[in-house]
Parts: structure tokens; C-alpha cells; sequence
């Protein structure tokens, strides 16, 4: 696919992050660090952490973590836009299936 043109969106920094899931919602933070278009950082659930990675091109945003939760990894997909201090997009959680995300940026 296309990269996405434009300037590159300015994400490092403190995002508090807000999970739409089938049934309720569940509240995330991301630290985040950039290097042009790569993004790395932690992911902290509300009970487990892991590390992301990704990149931003123009608005669009893609990261991924594998949170260790007992029994099963949790593999997380991030896909969204960015805009200003707010984020917002789909995320997939592999088996446990598809949900949608909104952050802003502290």
C-alpha cells in the first residue's frame, strides 16, 4: 500500500489511551519515544505492561505489543490516525478479536 504523504505527526510523549471493546471499555496508557517515522515505548494495561513498536507516516499511526497475560499473550494491534494531541483508530487482539481506540495525548 501507499505511504501516507505529509508531515509527520509528533507522537512521543504521554498518551492516555481508551479501549472500545464488544462489551465496555478499558482505560491504557502509552509512554511513547520517536525517531522520524519509528516509534517505540511502553504499553501499560490495566493489570500487564509490554513494549511497542511501530511507525508513524503523515497522520497514520501503526504500533504492535505482545502483553504476557497468564495462560495466553495478548498480541495487540494499533492502526489509527493522529490528530494534534488526539489518536484514534482499530486495534485487533488477535483471538480475542477487534475493538476500536481513542487516545489523548497528556
Amino acid at each position: 500500500p501507499p505511504v501516507p504523504s505529509g508531515a509527520t505527526a509528533a507522537v512521543a510523549g504521554n498518551w492516555a489511551v481508551t479501549i472500545q471493546y464488544t462489551c465496555g471499555t478499558g482505560e491504557q496508557h502509552f509512554v511513547l519515544t520517536q525517531n522520524g517515522n519509528a516509534v517505540t515505548g511502553n504499553h501499560k494495561g490495566e493489570i500487564f505492561n509490554a513494549t511497542l513498536q511501530g511507525s508513524v507516516h503523515g497522520d497514520q499511526i501503526k504500533l504492535q505489543s505482545h502483553m504476557p497475560v497468564p495462560g495466553n499473550t495478548i498480541h495487540w494491534s494499533f492502526e489509527g490516525s493522529v490528530r494534534g494531541n488526539n489518536a484514534s483508530g482499530n486495534v485487533h487482539m488477535g483471538e480475542f478479536g477487534p475493538a476500536t481506540w481513542t487516545a489523548i495525548k497528556a
